[in-house]
């Protein structure tokens, strides 16, 4: 009689259909907490989550604008907000410009209090602010805000040569040509309005929509702004890629963490506010205020929020501040986007009004030279050549203003979603991904690699590249790539066990790019996992081609495809000291001896995992006998018993009796066969281990 000293392999199940898939961690939310609609005659505004309740601490602004507008109106449909005396709590506030007063039933209100009449404001602008504190919260509101227009428009725009339906257009997602044309000092009426309005000088917020360069200063600057101020200034502009703030003077009260009177810079104002990221306070000449806005900082986008609160305390010298856009030198948005958002918005502000202002601008020749010239340059065509081809015939049109950068992961402008160097737009027209082959992930038995193209990461410094724990930052590959290395149990890795199969998650963080001194991408979170399959077989009938042993590759937007496996050896020894391995051949075996067998790994297993030994199978594959030895417990009569352990980092040793199935040849080969499971350190779910009493 012969036994067979079979190979512990793992076996290979289907690529699970659960497991982490890779994702970008976007860091946005599907609430609209404010927004601008310029040149709209008819709005529709509800509180976030509507019509479930609110959050809590919430700070939203919806500016309002049209050329032609005598007044608005404001009808509610749901209104439901914490009620008190002051509306002190949580309020929904209308007012034409911040320095005008709030007054409760009159342009602020709380409780139920908006349901019964419509409210009139004057007025060619309209800030909605509503503000939550932190405790109770409510079913909120639905409201229609209407724009009442003069039966004829004669605004400042007009005769400077901006019409309101030509702003509307502009506002509304213009094109390549109408952006780089009021960049570029469209017309002398566009010049004049800029240089009449690029300053917010002691004003308590505004709205600057095209412009390029804009100075603000706190109200009352140089000398001290007021207490319980809320002033919000909105920036939009269709071609910028990002906006630097330089500061010339700050002094705001300091507190460790800015809960008194802070400046904050945010793409849309329910977005989180970090101390000393976007979040400022203190003064800029103190080295001990660690929170003080002292050099310039650029934030990603093509809007921009600057938002200045203090509480009712101690007030300082404010600030002084210059905020530039940075403009594409391609403005992404192409002709189709230009024809469709132009036609669009002539066609949902047509009145009397508009054609008037159309007729009026058109035939000035202000706007319609700066187009044609801007289009007949070529901007349109090299912005649509060059904004993502990648997309396919996928193309989705975004409300890059929705405070949610129109659900773009990446850049949006003039209504789409576009991608950098070396990324492709995904199925949704939205979402970003590495073109294939261009980051990737390889998954082995000693953790997980990390390649990375450098056409993908043009700008990004080196450090910046890296994985949970900033420690393990990118490497050079070569010249072309970066590459990152994680085992089981460094760089911030987690080990998850389900449904017999363990994961190694990380997160691949990508830093800010800068290029030509500018900051060009927002920084980027993908989560990635490599899963395992931790039940390993030994037996010979499971060495089958479609077991994985070697290293799995796989693009890190793509899920892996199919689990990696474990490779162990089972060897048999003379006696329990475990030295001397036995020569089970050829006979040498006899019924009734003691076996004493040894389950290792072929390669040293990572520090953070561990194997245990669950079941075992005696077979007589000629005469289709088998019998189970070990089914977690070693089973009664088999005399079957771990030498020390059932679990262990580098081998299981064991024992039980030899035998043979009555109808045996006296020469038959006799399989033996066991299962071991690989898990994470003291899993008892993973490893299964015998507890009897």
């Amino acid at each position: 009689m012969k036994i067979s000293p079979l190979l512990v392999t793992a076996v290979v199940g289907k690529p699970s259909e659960e497991g982490i898939a890779p994702r970008f961690s976007a860091s946005r939310t599907i609430e609209q907490c404010g927004g601008s609609f310029i040149g709209q005659t008819e709005v529709d505004i509800k509180s976030p989550n509507f019509p479930d309740n609110y959050s809590n601490n919430l700070n939203c602004l919806w500016v309002l604008q049209h050329d032609c507008a005598e007044s608005w109106t404001i009808s509610a449909w749901h209104f439901h907000i914490e009620r008190d005396g002051s509306c002190y709590y949580d309020s929904l506030s209308f007012f034409e410009s911040p320095e005008v007063p709030l007054v409760v039933g009159e342009n602020k209100f709380c409780g139920e209090s908006l349901i019964a009449n419509p409210v009139t404001i004057f007025g060619n602008e309209l800030n909605v602010v509503f503000m939550s504190d932190n405790y109770d919260t409510y079913g909120g509101f639905e409201i229609t805000i209407t724009a009442n227009l003069y039966e004829t428009c004669d605004s400042a725009g007009d005769s400077a040569g901006d019409s309101a339906g030509d702003s509307a257009g502009d506002s509304a997602g213009d094109s390549a040509g109408d952006s780089a044309g009021d960049s570029a000092g469209d017309s002398a009426g566009d010049s004049a309005d800029s240089s009449a309005d690029n300053s917010a000088i002691g004003q308590c917020g505004g709205s600057f929509i095209g412009e390029t360069e804009v100075d603000i200063q706190s109200p009352g600057f140089p000398g001290e702004y007021g207490t319980s101020l809320n002033c919000v200034w909105v920036f939009q502009h269709d071609c910028a890629e990002s906006f630097t703030i330089t500061p010339r003077s700050f002094d705001v009260e300091w507190q460790f963490y800015c809960n008194f009177d802070s400046l904050s810079f945010v793409g849309s104002l329910d977005f989180p506010r970090v101390p000393g990221d976007n979040k400022f306070c203190g003064n800029s000449l103190s080295s001990e205020d660690l929170s003080a806005l002292r050099e310039p900082i650029t934030f990603l986008g093509n809007e921009l929020n600057a938002v200045f609160k203090s509480d009712s305390g101690t007030a300082a010298a404010g600030f002084d501040l210059q905020i530039t856009v940075n403009l594409y030198d391609i403005c992404p948005s192409d002709s189709s986007s230009d024809s469709s958002s132009d036609s669009s918005s002539d066609s949902s502000s047509d009145s009397s009004a508009d054609s008037s202002a159309d007729s009026s601008a058109d035939s000035s020749g202000a706007d319609s030279s700066a187009d044609s010239s801007a289009d007949s340059s070529g901007a349109d065509n090299s912005a649509d050549s060059s904004a993502d081809d990648s997309a396919g015939d996928t193309v989705q049109t975004a409300s890059c203003f929705d405070g949610n950068n129109g659900g773009c992961s990446h850049h949006c402008s003039a209504s789409v979603c576009s991608c950098p160097p070396c990324w492709t737009l995904g199925a949704d027209g939205k979402q970003c991904e590495f073109e294939a082959g261009k980051a990737q992930v390889t998954c082995s038995g000693a953790g997980a690699e990390i390649t990375i193209d450098k056409c993908a990461l043009v700008g990004i410094d080196q450090s910046s590249i890296h994985l949970t724990d900033t420690t393990c930052s990118a490497t050079e590959e070569n010249a072309d790539s970066w590459k990152i290395v994680t085992g089981f149990s460094d760089c911030g890795t987690q080990l998850g066990f389900s449904e017999d199969k363990f994961t190694l998650q990380n997160t691949l963080n990508l830093g800010y790019a800068v290029v030509g001194g500018r900051v060009v991408s927002r920084k980027y979170e993908i989560d990635f996992s490599c899963s395992y399959n931790n039940i390993a077989t030994a037996s010979s009938t499971i060495q089958a081609s479609n077991v994985v042993f070697g290293d799995i590759t796989f693009d890190i937007n793509q899920d892996q495809p199919a689990e990696l496996s474990f490779e162990f050896g089972l060897s048999f020894y003379e006696t329990d000291a475990y030295t001397t391995q036995a020569d089970l051949t050829n006979g040498a075996f006899q019924p009734g001896n003691p076996l004493f067998g040894r389950i290792a790994p072929t390669s040293a297993l990572a520090d953070s995992l561990e194997f245990s030994v669950g079941k075992c199978t005696v077979e007589d594959k000629l005469i289709s006998e088998s019998l189970v030895i070990l089914d977690t417990c070693p089973v009664d009569g088999t005399n079957f018993a771990f030498q020390a352990t059932q679990s262990d980092t580098t081998a299981v040793e064991f024992s039980f009796e030899g035998f043979v199935f009555p109808t045996s040849a006296d020469d038959t080969t006799i399989d033996i066969s066991c299962e071991v499971n690989v898990c994470p350190n003291n899993s008892l779910e993973c490893l299964k281990l015998c507890f009897e009493g």
